[in-house]
């Protein structure tokens, strides 16, 4: 049920939605249904998801009375670890030592 991911605080709305590691790096097509329209973005516009931030889209919250503006949309992930054997956490730690280099 879409409306379980929402909730709101005045004229915001905030939308939560689990996602995996890979997701969070890489991105994810999401869907929501917003009134009569559907917003179709892939996450990785954010760049790598921060599970402890807030995402926005402006002018996607609910109508402000007496006005022509909206609030905004605030997206929120909670990032799903997977649990890793050590081989598969050493392949990992490879792998980003590689993609990410540190100054």
């Amino acid at each position: 049920n879409e409306h379980q991911h929402f909730s709101r605080k005045g004229n915001d709305l905030y939308y939560k939605l689990n996602i995996t590691l890979t997701e969070s790096i890489l991105g994810k097509d999401i869907s929501i249904q917003y009134f009569d329209e559907i917003i179709k973005i892939n996450i990785n516009q954010f760049g790598i998801i921060n599970p402890n931030k807030q995402y926005i889209i402006k002018n996607r919250g609910l109508p402000i009375m007496n006005t022509d503006k909206k609030g905004n949309m605030f997206l929120e992930f909670t990032i799903i670890y997977p649990k890793l054997e050590k081989d598969e956490i050493n392949n990992l730690s490879s792998i980003l030592s590689k993609a990410f280099i540190y100054k």
